[in-house]
């Protein structure tokens, strides 16, 4: 009732409801009192049951009332709670990325080589950087990369604009004397900006295990974070975001005048719904913390914020525009919980019990030739009818809600699905590009008669990458003829000696420069034990430029990457459990399933598909037995330059 007293007055729909109940409640009450009154020697007992069934109507409309707010709170709290999960655990998610590729970027030989030469650094620089150039190009997440020497003094670095003092850089000397495989630091340091907080990445460069120097990169903070909100937007009616760090300190605000960067949390952070009032307005706010990805927490104690003024409570209510009727079988669809079955079995008893009074008055009245009672059973015909009809619209209006909240998750959960799949398969496309650049592939391939070492050296340099990028199968190197010389993966050495599929071979020399890369279908591959997957191909040139001379693959884990995706889109309850009933996949263009979650059942897609593809919008697919299923689906639209032209959706029977 605290609720209802606090919120409702926020939602007219459901004050009409509390007005109708009241005179409902009122008119039945005179009705019962009337009938006791003049008909109390005959329809005593009838008057006494009416009187209880009056007490029982009085406590239906308490709890119908409070149910139809509860459920609207309970829509407030799914809105601000899976937005904020969603803009911290997508980003955790990228900066999981970040850690593999400063740890790899350390590793290369060009800039280890550069390090261990001071004496022709000066002319070696530009060369250095073009090659930095060349990564930022692939991977467009960064703002900067530095290297720093020894001595904390930055020999390269990338951005032009930039001027960093190196030497007085606390975070350059912490990533020197670091044990770690990465540091992370969000703040402000001397190697990037003017005073501004950046997010750096740090890795120490080691030869022999010693170190040498540090590989920084400076992350696109800003950028991302405005693509993650821009996301978020798309049908959250106004939600306000705010990510914040350990000190409980805004870092990035989608709305600064109300959440200015700098300022600290305007409450105590729950993760549970609540309110608070900020420049005289009232407003609902919720926190999210990263549940993690691959072991990797994310930043330190990092959360996310929303919050959504309590005045628009009014948008989430549902008005129906055709009569409205219960189905007989309404209690046993999944979407009504223990609760709401009970509303509506004691709203269909007062109507039977008010009928039954009915009936029971007219026999009473022919019996006794008592023809008063009858305007008054008349009364409580009228006023039952109203009853009922109230009860069913208000319940109806209540599991309209509870339908269309769970159309908006279904389709922002396979938004989310999609999103979390463009970003992967980003990755990949850089990955393939950036490794075909490693200098032993390119100088190697370019010889006439390279060693049996050199190639030899292609499988260590392939196991130590694939150590750190776990999402593959396997890596493998091919010569110009297509030839396969090296793998990563133990089971699949056979492949050695082997050659790619002639158009395979021809798309990939088909390349023109380092930027473009060639994707497989999505189909059943030798590479991965038959089974359909995505595989990536990078052109290796020559040094000096030319025509590629070989390429690298690399092969998708697709079978549990896939898998992984899709359930940890999958909405969850309180306890973090996935909601049972719900399931999701991928497809593809033409609607054909390439994954999908375990136990669910996936309806055919033709037709429908087609149907709905371009809108994007949730739909509900009825079954010639009776059955129904709500689904939301979602379009790729793509991370930064990648498009994937893929679709995601999610199920729930209903």
């Amino acid at each position: 009732m605290e609720q209802y007293e606090q919120f409702s007055r926020f939602m007219p729909a459901i004050l009409g409801y509390r007005d109708q109940f009241i005179s409902l409640n009122s008119q039945l009450k005179k009705t019962t009192l009337t009938g006791k009154i003049s008909s109390l020697e005959t329809a005593e007992n009838l008057f006494a049951y009416m009187e209880t069934t009056q007490q029982k109507f009085s406590e239906l409309q308490r709890r119908l009332l409070d149910a139809l707010v509860e459920q609207n709170l309970h829509r407030v709290s799914d809105l601000l709670g899976s937005t904020a999960q969603v803009s911290i655990d997508i980003l955790v998610r990228n900066l999981f990325e970040r850690t593999a590729d400063v740890g790899f970027l350390a590793m290369d030989e060009d800039i280890i080589d550069f390090l261990l030469r001071p004496d022709t650094q000066a002319e070696q620089r530009a060369s250095l950087e073009r090659r930095l150039f060349e990564y930022a190009q692939k991977y467009t997440v960064y703002q900067e990369i530095l290297v720093l020497d020894a001595e904390l003094f930055c020999v390269a670095h990338l951005d032009a604009n930039n001027k960093p003092i190196s030497k007085t850089s606390s975070f350059g000397a912490r990533v020197l004397d670091s044990k770690e495989a990465f540091e992370e630091f969000f703040g402000v340091d001397s190697l990037y900006g003017e005073g501004e907080s950046a997010l750096f990445y740090g890795s120490p460069i080691r030869q022999e295990g010693r170190v040498i120097g540090a590989l920084v990169l400076v992350f696109d903070f800003a950028g991302e974070m405005k693509r993650i909100y821009n996301k978020l937007q798309e049908g959250s009616l106004g939600v306000s975001y705010a990510l914040l760090d350990e000190r409980g300190r805004i870092i990035s605000s989608l709305n600064e005048s109300l959440l200015p960067v700098g300022s600290n949390a305007p409450c105590s952070l729950s993760e549970k719904l609540g309110t608070i009032t900020l420049k005289n307005r009232e407003y609902f706010i919720l926190c999210a913390k990263s549940r993690g990805y691959q072991g990797y927490g994310g930043p330190k104690d990092w959360c996310a914020l929303s919050l959504w003024r309590v005045d628009e409570l009014r948008r989430l209510e549902f008005r129906r525009s055709v009569e409205a009727k219960l189905e007989e079988d309404i209690e046993d669809s999944p979407l009504v919980g223990a609760s709401l079955a009970s509303i509506i079995n004691e709203a269909q008893e007062i109507y039977e019990d008010l009928n039954d009074v009915v009936i029971n008055g007219e026999i009473i009245a022919s019996k006794t030739h008592s023809y008063a009672l009858n305007a008054i059973l008349d009364r409580i015909r009228a006023i039952s009818h109203h009853i009922n009809a109230l009860c069913i619209h208000s319940i109806t209006e209540l599991l309209e809600s509870i339908e269309s909240a769970s159309h908006e998750n279904l389709r922002f959960y396979s938004g989310l699905a999609m999103d979390i799949l463009d970003r992967n398969l980003y990755e990949r496309a850089n990955d393939c590009r950036w490794w075909a650049l490693h200098t032993h592939f390119r100088h190697t391939l370019a010889k006439e008669s390279p060693t049996a070492e050199e190639i030899e050296r292609f499988g260590e340099i392939l196991c130590a990458i694939h150590s750190l990028y776990t999402v593959y199968y396997n890596l493998f190197v091919f010569d110009a003829s297509g030839k396969i010389l090296a793998s990563s993966h133990p089971n699949e050495q056979d492949k050695i000696g082997k050659f790619l599929p002639r158009e395979t071979l021809k798309a990939v020399l088909a390349c023109k420069n380092p930027q473009e890369y060639h994707l497989s279908s999505f189909e059943p591959s030798p590479f991965y034990r038959e089974e359909p997957t995505f595989i990536y191909y990078g052109a290796i040139f020559p040094p000096l430029g030319g025509k590629p001379v070989g390429g690298i693959g690399i092969v998708f884990d697709s079978t549990p990457q896939f898998h992984a995706m899709l359930e940890d889109s999958l909405p969850r309850d309180e306890k973090g459990e996935a909601i049972e009933g719900v399931f999701g996949c991928f497809v593809d263009q033409a609607g054909k399933i390439i994954a999908k979650t375990q136990g669910g059942e996936i309806p055919p897609l033709e037709g429908v598909f087609e149907a709905i593809k371009g809108e994007g919008r949730a739909e509900k697919i009825l079954y010639p037995d009776g059955g129904e299923q709500l689904f939301g689906i979602r379009r790729s639209g793509g991370y930064r330059e990648y498009k994937s032209g893929l679709y995601a959706a999610m199920f729930r029977k209903v």
